[in-house]
């Protein structure tokens, strides 16, 4: 998914699962699939996917399945409304982005903004808990493709994404006071500084800043997710993304605050 807007880790919303399908712009048509294998699908399911799931639900009346949604597991007795509206989360980000940024997934074929700001104008027609008209959404706007490991195997995980978005300049002020480093050359055998080294100033004077940035704690949460947009001081807006390490552990900025006792542990609970 895109950046969603600017906001904290740490809510009771970071405990929705998101996404429960890998979906591509039914528009953008020019990929090119590499590690992509066998998108295609059959014409009808497999008989142990025919029946829809022991859920208690009824799956909503939307007409046949189109042929491409036909082999997924539990599409028809989905919650497309409660997915349709998660999607509807992201459309705002789509609307404050200028129409020809190229989202960055690799082969191209998750499009530019332009073409989702045409999915999210089509999304707004459909009445709010109509999932049937949901499901007919996805399958027209939509497609499933079918990923693979390197060894043909189709097991994985998908994941939510926070990439933060940051105000900064290309030259150091009192506004924007915190480096964001490249990563130096290091020496075999060197010690590498910790992270409280480097904040005091460690790599200073090697001529390794990128841009400079106003807030500490956002270019902390930006090191931890490895990827973010920073709008320049100029008007500009650039990506930033990781290239590498210090080599020293990770410690989880919310285990330490548990172990101050300024944080109750937390859980999500899946029924």
């Amino acid at each position: 998914m895109p950046p969603a807007q600017r906001r904290r880790k740490g809510s009771a919303a970071g405990c929705v699962l998101a996404a429960a399908l890998a979906l591509g712009l039914a528009a953008c048509q020019s990929q090119s699939e590499g590690a992509v294998r066998d998108a295609a699908t059959p014409d009808a399911p497999p008989d142990a996917l025919a029946a829809a799931p022991a859920t208690g639900m009824a799956a909503p009346d939307a007409g046949p399945v189109a042929p491409a949604f036909r082999s997924l597991a539990g599409w028809q007795a989905d919650d497309h409304g409660a997915a349709l509206a998660t999607f509807r989360n992201s459309c705002p980000w789509f609307a404050d982005q200028p129409v020809d940024l190229v989202l960055d997934y690799p082969d191209g074929s998750t499009g530019t903004v332009a073409d989702w700001r045409s999915v999210c104008a089509d999304a707004e027609g459909v009445a709010a808990g109509d999932g049937a008209a949901a499901r007919r959404f996805f399958e027209e706007r939509f497609r499933p493709i079918a990923m693979a490991h390197a060894d043909g195997s189709r097991d994985g995980l998908f994941t939510g994404y926070y990439a933060p978005r940051l105000r900064g300049d290309w030259q150091p002020s009192a506004t924007y006071a915190t480096p964001l480093y490249r990563l130096p050359a290091w020496a075999p055998g060197e010690e590498r500084p910790t992270r409280a080294e480097i904040a005091a100033g460690a790599l200073s004077g090697r001529d390794l800043e990128l841009i400079w940035v106003d807030d500490p704690v956002d270019a902390f949460f930006l090191e931890i997710q490895g990827s973010g947009l920073v709008d320049m001081a100029d008007g500009g807006l650039i990506g930033v993304r990781y290239i590498g390490q210090n080599g020293h552990g990770y410690v989880p900025v919310g285990r330490v605050l548990i172990d101050w006792g300024r944080r109750r542990r937390t859980t999500c609970r899946w029924t």
